[in-house]
């Protein structure tokens, strides 16, 4: 029998969906096969819980995601729901199957979502500002890509101030930069789905998190 394992690679910052008011995150993660790493095609079951074990499930079940393995990475976009990131923990729940006839077996531990990296950063450092960015796919037209990026851009400010009262004077303007910087290879479903997504940097004014120099009033200003 063989044994499947997965860990976290990364988890990108919560976004929002293009169309509702639904909450979708780029997953990426390791996944082994018998302690080798795995390559193929693999069938996903994704479950969300509020606890490491036992717990709630929050959410929809997503089912039979198809995601192709390389050297072990894998990537894909999941969303439970609009309600399914409220603040508190959140864990992932992960089976895997290599067939539609198989069936799943299911990984442990349960992985879990720091669905706000760069919110924690940003309430703990001094004269910083946050740089939002979105993208989006190379599918629909130029125009409708610029648009849904910046909406994606939008949603995740929204879900900084109001889930984790990041001020808005801290946060940049946001723009959406459509289907350009593209990270993947348009022409794969997978490759589409980690393109749709927003980039956050925390950028820290040194100044400001320094000291201000001393100064000598008896040398300032000039005299006759």
């Amino acid at each position: 029998m063989k044994h499947f394992s997965a860990i976290i690679l990364s988890l990108f910052v919560l976004t929002a969906a293009a169309f509702a008011q639904s909450s979708a995150f780029n997953y990426q993660g390791k996944l082994t096969e018998s302690g080798a790493a795995s390559n193929g095609t693999y069938l996903f079951q994704f479950k969300l819980y509020d606890a490491a074990g036992g717990g709630a499930q929050v959410g929809t079940t997503l089912n039979d995601i198809s995601i192709n393995v390389t050297d072990g990475t894998f990537s894909t976009e999941l969303n439970f729901g609009s309600n399914a990131f409220t603040g508190g923990d959140r864990y992932i729940e992960i089976s895997v199957k290599k067939t539609a006839g198989d069936q799943y077996t299911l990984l442990t531990p349960r992985q879990k979502v720091n669905s706000s990296p760069y919110a924690t950063k940003a309430l703990n450092a001094k004269g910083y500002v946050l740089e939002v960015s979105g993208y989006a796919d190379s599918n629909g037209s130029i125009k409708l890509n610029q648009a849904l990026s910046a909406r994606r851009a939008d949603a995740v400010i929204r879900y900084l101030v109001e889930s984790h009262n990041i001020p808005l004077r801290r946060i940049v303007t946001p723009f959406g930069y459509g289907e350009t910087n593209p990270v993947a290879d348009n022409e794969s479903k997978e490759g589409r789905a980690q393109n749709r997504r927003v980039e956050i940097k925390l950028l820290v004014n040194k100044g400001l998190t320094s000291p201000a120099p001393a100064m000598n009033p008896g040398t300032s200003g000039s005299g006759n």
